[in-house]
């Protein structure tokens, strides 16, 4: 599913990196990578040491990922800081 082939007018803010590619403006949302281990943690703790899935201590991911779509920044006229530039995970460009 593409945003900009839906003519979307309106800059979104998406949860991660797949809705920024897809013409989103802004990605922040917690790394999937660091979801996964919590998940694989807590399996763990329950399949091989036969703790009782209640007593599982619920955890939560500590790193959000920010990226920045360039493209549709410039589509919209959106002038996005330098210090929040400096911050981002990742930058999507399109090259001409």
């Amino acid at each position: 599913f593409s945003f900009q082939r839906a003519k979307i007018v309106k800059p979104l803010i998406m949860l991660n990196r797949f809705g920024l590619e897809s013409g989103g403006l802004i990605a922040y949302g917690p790394e999937y990578s660091t979801l996964g281990t919590i998940a694989a943690e807590s399996a763990h703790m329950i399949l091989r040491h036969g703790v009782a899935p209640e007593s599982v201590p619920t955890q939560r991911a500590h790193h959000f990922e920010l990226g920045i779509n360039e493209t549709v920044t410039a589509q919209f006229g959106i002038i996005i800081p330098p210090a929040m530039r400096d911050r981002a995970d990742y930058i999507i460009s399109e090259k001409p």
